[in-house]
């Protein structure tokens, strides 16, 4: 009788095999990092390239969490967009040039080379967008981004705060907790940082429009 392998036990049973563990994303993204904390703080101590990347690599599933809270957090930028990409809106031909109104009524009484020539010049027709109703509501929608803007902005810098610091972070739940502790504070930096942006990019974009 041959005698019992190493896959066999002295009853005669035959041990379980280790089941080869699946890949799953979330698990790399909350997994826990190989360096104890008091690594961590030596690193913070000693700001190099080296300890940089180190300690973002270690952190870098709750930094994608906290990343992907302030995207999902600020879904009214998303009807914001689709309302001005004109997607939702009717296209209609208007004159390129305001000198074209005048000339056409012009080129009722006088047809000549001259105003043929200026016509051509100054009669060129562009595709306009129409604001409808479905655009007016999605741009009410994303006038929302007045309350989601603050509330994530403080909940995602509360989490950035924790990974410097070497706390341990659990990204939704430290979302959940600051923002209950600061509900009125978070609501009226949101609504003041919106106004300060939103002037900001109109006088960029009337600045770009009108420099020539």
């Amino acid at each position: 009788m041959k005698e019992l392998n190493d896959k066999e036990t002295e009853t005669g049973e035959e041990t379980p095999k280790k089941k080869r563990k699946i890949f799953n994303i979330f698990d790399w993204f909350y997994r826990d990092g190989k360096v104890d904390e008091k690594d961590d703080i030596k690193a913070l101590e000693n700001p190099t390239f080296a300890n940089f990347f180190r300690l973002m690599w270690k952190k870098l599933g709750k930094l994608m969490s906290a990343n992907l809270i302030m995207v999902f957090g600020n879904f009214p930028i998303i009807f914001l967009l689709l309302a001005s990409s004109g997607i939702l809106s009717k296209t209609s031909v208007a004159p390129l040039y305001q000198a074209w109104a005048p000339l056409a009524g012009i080129s009722l009484f006088q047809d000549d080379a001259v105003t043929s020539a200026l016509l051509g010049i100054y009669g060129v027709h562009t595709e306009i967008n129409v604001i409808n109703t479905p655009t007016r509501v999605f741009f009410l929608l994303g006038l929302l981004i007045i309350f989601t803007w603050g509330f994530t902005k403080v909940g995602t810098t509360y989490i950035y705060r924790n990974l410097m610091s070497g706390e341990a972070v659990f990204p939704f739940s430290d979302f959940i907790y600051i923002i209950k502790r600061n509900i009125k504070q978070s609501l009226l930096f949101g609504i003041i940082d919106v106004i300060l942006i939103s002037v900001f990019g109109y006088n960029l974009y009337f600045l770009i429009s009108n420099y020539a």
